[in-house]
């Protein structure tokens, strides 16, 4: 018999803790503003959903490079699973996120994303994973016993680092678990059409 894996959800990771380091500071000084704190989330982040973060702050050179090239990498993504970028007005929205002890981020999707992305700013020893889950509902209903294998999970736990780089599309149901580290920094990029 041949099995074929049919609608592929896709997912990226690679490494660039290079840049993660050249972007540190800027970051750790933007989450420490209080002006600039989300009233939206429990943790420190910048999440603002009327305004985008380049209209709130002067971005330096570090995250002008950082947002440019989290940007190409977002278009690069969507050309290689198909979508016509080049008849597209895509655009890179920021949010800057920091994670202390005992903060957690509940099951959701981006709508109205094309592609989201996590960059991992700071991650020291046990900070919480992303978890990617299943956008198959009924993944998580199925009442038979199972191996845990690609056809059969209905969660993927991400293996992170600091420089840990991770894009999937904007649909995509994520989560965090609750953290254990203090000071887990993410950059979300999410890439927008229009």
């Amino acid at each position: 018999m041949q099995i074929h894996g049919l609608f592929p959800t896709p997912f990226a990771q690679l490494e660039n803790p290079y840049l993660a380091y050249k972007a540190r500071s800027s970051i750790t000084s933007i989450l420490d503003n209080p002006e600039l704190k989300s009233q939206y989330f429990a943790y420190d982040s910048t999440f603002n959903p009327t305004q985008r973060l380049e209209d709130m702050i002067e971005l330096d050179d570090a995250l002008v490079y950082m947002r440019d090239y989290l940007f190409e990498l977002g278009v690069d993504f969507l050309k290689e699973i198909g979508y016509r970028t080049d008849l597209m007005n895509l655009s890179c929205n920021l949010v800057f996120n920091r994670m202390r002890k005992g903060d957690s981020h509940q099951r959701h999707i981006h709508p109205g994303i094309v592609a989201s992305g996590t960059f991992y700013v700071d991650f020291p020893e046990g900070s919480a994973p992303l978890q990617l889950h299943d956008p198959r509902l009924h993944r998580e209903m199925i009442p038979y016993p199972t191996d845990t294998n690609p056809y059969t999970q209905n969660k993927y736990v991400t293996d992170l680092k600091t420089g840990s780089i991770c894009i999937y599309e904007g649909y995509v149901e994520h989560s965090v678990p609750v953290n254990t580290s203090d000071n887990r920094i993410v950059v979300l990029f999410n890439i927008v059409n229009g």
